[in-house]
């Protein structure tokens, strides 16, 4: 299988590296959300998911263009696009290229609303409120927030708190709460040094605070690549690549809509 650094990053333009968004939501206030009974979850998921079936069967009928939209409407929502839908995405394919698609469908509510839905589900064990994703999707259509000040907002929150230290069986104990980082934010147990850090940090930074520090790290870019390369290309990305995307200067929607378009899953047979 071609490689990807080869057969995308050499066409890529500057337009398609898109920065991130410099607006941030103050997403301090969500440390305040009460738990709701009955969340109902009895363990962590270690695998972290952005995608609700992470392992779509993509079709390949010959028809290069129409694949390519239906199988981004596979893997971003979860159902095959109708003809009347791949006929709207066809001329905005021919205009505008691969990534103006996969933005679009990427950054569409229906997209948006689902992985929201997604995150709640991975990390506090329970469907998204229609509250939530009708708060939400607009502001991440918009640009106004990222998917990383979501995940922050939800692994910093009052609810996650509790949800880890049910897990670890302790009950308002900080420590849990950073065990639970590094088990779903970075797939990975804590040693005991890293604890005690995280500790002392916590002594002066907000819990939501700390959750940005893992959900920007390096180590969560890198699995989150590691995921998109499994949906879209369908094999895991090489060290190499991991390092490319986790180091640069795009948010993980960003990232992920660059494979979408990669030249490797538009010519994917």
């Amino acid at each position: 299988m071609r490689n990807l650094l080869k057969s995308f990053l050499s066409g890529l333009d500057k337009s398609q590296m898109q920065q991130r968004p410099k607006a941030q939501l103050n997403l301090e206030a969500l440390e305040d959300r009460t738990v709701p009974s009955g969340t109902g979850i009895n363990g962590f998921n270690d695998d972290r998911e952005f995608f609700d079936e992470p392992d779509p069967n993509l079709l390949s009928t010959g028809n290069i263009q129409s694949d390519f939209i239906r199988n981004l409407y596979l893997t971003e929502l979860g159902r095959d696009a109708s003809p009347a839908e791949v006929n709207v995405w066809l001329p905005i394919l021919t205009s505008g290229g691969p990534a103006a698609v996969a933005n679009g469908i990427d950054a569409s509510p229906e997209a948006i609303g689902r992985r929201i839905n997604t995150f709640f589900v991975e990390f506090l064990g329970r469907p998204a409120a229609a509250g939530d994703i009708a708060a939400l999707t607009p502001l991440l259509t918009a640009g106004t927030i990222t998917e990383e000040s979501v995940l922050a907002g939800i692994l910093g929150s009052n609810e996650f708190f509790a949800v880890a230290n049910r897990e670890f069986g302790t009950t308002n104990d900080f420590s849990s709460f950073i065990r639970g980082l590094y088990q779903f934010a970075l797939d990975r147990g804590a040693s005991d040094g890293e604890v005690r850090l995280y500790q002392m940090v916590g002594q002066t930074q907000s819990r939501t605070t700390i959750a940005a520090i893992f959900v920007t790290s390096v180590e969560f870019r890198s699995g989150a690549t590691d995921e998109f390369y499994n949906v879209f290309l369908d094999r895991g990305a090489d060290n190499g690549e991991q390092k490319l995307w986790a180091n640069t200067p795009l948010t993980i929607q960003q990232v992920r809509v660059n494979i979408a378009s990669s030249n490797e899953f538009f010519l994917q047979q």
